[in-house]
């Protein structure tokens, strides 16, 4: 993988916390930026690098609301799709990680527990009622974020809109290896 320098991704959708429409990435740098766009943006994007480089499961966040509540969406869900559960309510995915082998929810914030990973996004959502759900594979999580059927399971793996072509494998490697390295290191001191 050659040598990445900073690179300044324009988004085609401004990121559901920030509004920030354009984002500067240092490779492998967790700060505010990486944050923003990985977390309220292209999440999908960084939990389908883990589950390249680990092969560990994704684990996807959404959350309930009622048709009354909230009929047009989410503020917080990328893409707003409605999956019906019961007449008057339906879940909309909102995050997604990658589930670590003890359990642990991993994503641009780091490895937390699944419960901590709910009660963060059904704060975000105005108290709506929060869940995860494991998505083993590509086409799994194509499938729970009802990507238009033919959509290929390497769909995240499109380039990112920069200032330069830049391979989102390539791109993403470096934030994939910092969070799995700080995970390891993170359960060798506790174990």
């Amino acid at each position: 993988m050659p040598e990445l320098a900073t690179v300044t991704l324009n988004l085609s959708k401004p990121t559901c916390r920030k509004d920030w429409v354009q984002v500067t990435l240092r490779p492998g740098v967790i700060d505010d930026q990486a944050i923003e766009v990985f977390g309220f943006s292209l999440c999908a994007q960084l939990a389908c690098a883990l589950h390249e480089e680990t092969g560990w499961p994704m684990l996807g966040v959404e959350n309930q609301f009622s048709t009354g509540r909230r009929a047009v969406g989410s503020r917080f869900s990328v893409r707003s799709v409605l999956r019906r559960r019961r007449p008057g309510d339906y879940w909309l995915w909102s995050h997604v990680g990658v589930q670590t082998p003890c359990g642990r929810f991993l994503d641009i914030q780091g490895a937390r527990t699944c419960a901590e990973v709910q009660r963060e996004w059904s704060a975000l959502e105005n108290g709506a009622p929060s869940r995860t759900v494991v998505l083993p594979t590509f086409a799994d999580l194509r499938r729970w974020t009802q990507l238009p059927s033919g959509t290929p399971d390497s769909w995240w793996e499109e380039d990112w809109v920069s200032d330069f072509h830049v391979s989102v494998a390539d791109g993403l490697a470096p934030f994939a290896s910092v969070l799995v390295d700080a995970y390891q290191a993170q359960t060798d001191v506790a174990g």
